[in-house]
């Protein structure tokens, strides 16, 4: 009896010093810690992925944000503001070129002339088909019809021929490549897609060549249209002349006095 008492106490008094050191909210039980292990643990998953979830939804929120700024300064352009305007106005360019190289080789009077237009017909369809393959791979819509402006100079020169057609030509090319050297060369130190910069940089050659040859025509149809009209002038005063001298020819004319007089003979 003595030891089963012993036995006992000794049991209650470690179940008092076990209860007395256990830390607080935590169940002495065994049985329970497991459980109690598991909740603590499904708490912390059901934590981290609300945050996940709600981290997709901002980067959803977010993408979708940027998809409709895209979508309202150009479509699904890959491109900057910058380039996506010059890809436009290049390609409206470029079109407003070609129809007026091939309406100067049918009304142009030069031969020269016709030359130069038929040159740039062949360079300016070639750099066009080169933006268009940019323009595709960028997702840049570029127009397909000329602009009112450029119709109206259209169909300002299709009614005029000869001569006056070509001195026209001539220097609305001076014109016209003088600015868009201009513009390609500072598109390709500015640009920031290699595609257009690229392009920009191997078009400024074509485009020089085609404005020192605008210069030197524009210059051959001035000099040759002053030496027309001075060739002109001097037929008129020629004929001029000529008129006068023909009413003079028919002017009757009294016959000069004689200067011998007839002396009498001496009388005798």
């Amino acid at each position: 009896m003595i030891k089963k008492k012993h036995l006992a106490a000794f049991f209650i008094s470690g179940a008092i010093a076990l209860a007395q050191t256990a830390p607080a909210g935590q169940s002495t039980d065994p049985s329970q810690s497991p459980r109690s292990n598991q909740t603590q643990a499904g708490a912390q998953t059901t934590d981290t992925t609300g945050s996940t979830k709600s981290s997709d939804m901002k980067k959803s929120s977010k993408t979708s944000k940027m998809s409709e700024t895209a979508s309202s300064t150009g479509g699904d352009s890959m491109v900057g503001s910058t380039d996506r305007t010059f890809i436009e106005k290049a390609a409206e360019g470029g079109m407003m070129e070609v129809q007026l190289a091939q309406l100067a080789e049918k009304q142009a009077a030069s031969d020269e002339v016709k030359q130069y237009a038929q040159k740039l017909e062949q360079d300016h369809s070639a750099a066009n088909k080169q933006l268009m393959d940019i323009a595709q791979r960028r997702g840049v819509n570029v127009p397909s019809t000329l602009k009112p402006e450029d119709q109206q100079m259209i169909d300002k020169m299709s009614k005029m021929n000869g001569t006056e057609f070509d001195r026209e030509y001539i220097k609305h090319m001076v014109k016209d490549h003088k600015k868009d050297v201009k513009e390609f060369e500072k598109q390709a130190q500015k640009s920031m897609d290699t595609d257009v910069k690229s392009f920009a940089s191997n078009t400024v050659p074509t485009l020089k060549d085609h404005l020192s040859r605008a210069e030197t025509l524009d210059k051959t149809l001035g000099s040759s249209g002053t030496r027309s009209r001075t060739k002109d002038s001097g037929k008129s005063m020629n004929n001029s002349g000529s008129s006068t001298t023909g009413t003079t020819g028919t002017t009757p004319q009294s016959n000069p006095p004689s200067s011998s007089t007839t002396t009498p003979p001496p009388q005798k």
